[in-house]
């Protein structure tokens, strides 16, 4: 019995490593012609993460989350203005985390950045702009409330303080959560 398991084992070994191996040399070696391979498109990856989060939900779309085209014009405005995103990038998804939907503080995904403005300054800011290489490796957990608080959503990415962030209006433990899921659908995109 312990022979056949160490000879699985072996297999599954080896068959990993050749995938790894073959995934790898594909990513990183010019094709016949010697050509680079195409870079990834990480606007189109993060996109395709967030859209499955348009059902109902306790973050609802067309309500304060919004996805690309559909990015109501004076609010992508309003998040570009108070993030300090320039027009150079490409806006591919708007969480508006305002009571009245103002998007003064909100959670703006573009093509090169996730950005992240909180209601109050962390470190004497209130607005983070990560980029996709370094949201890759952030730590994004959920800190558990008591009877009486809600929980929190903390997110830690290197070079910058770690920060909690409390959704606005009705808040509640299942909004938070939905909010974790998509910012770890995200991360796991561009992975």
């Amino acid at each position: 019995m312990g022979m056949a398991l160490a000879g699985i084992a072996l297999i599954a070994g080896i068959f990993i490593g050749v995938l790894i191996s073959t995934r790898n040399k594909s990513i990183s070696k010019p094709n016949e012609k010697g050509i680079d391979p195409p870079t990834r498109d990480v606007a189109q990856e993060v996109l395709s993460a967030l859209m499955r989060f348009r059902t109902d939900g306790p973050v609802r779309y067309g309500e304060g989350f919004y996805l690309t085209p559909n990015i109501p014009e004076q609010l992508e405005t309003n998040a570009r203005s108070q993030c300090n995103v320039s027009d150079a990038e490409a806006a591919i998804s708007l969480i508006d985390n305002t009571t009245w939907g103002s998007c003064k503080d909100c959670i703006f995904f573009t093509d090169k950045h996730v950005y992240i403005r909180l209601p109050v300054e962390v470190s004497g800011r209130n607005v983070f702009a990560i980029p996709y290489s370094t949201y890759a490796s952030a730590y994004i957990g959920i800190i558990k409330g008591s009877l009486f608080y809600t929980d929190e959503l903390v997110l830690e990415a290197k070079g910058m303080p770690s920060f909690k962030l409390q959704p606005k209006g009705s808040v509640t433990n299942r909004k938070i959560r939905e909010f974790h899921r998509m910012l770890e659908a995200v991360q796991l995109a561009i992975l």
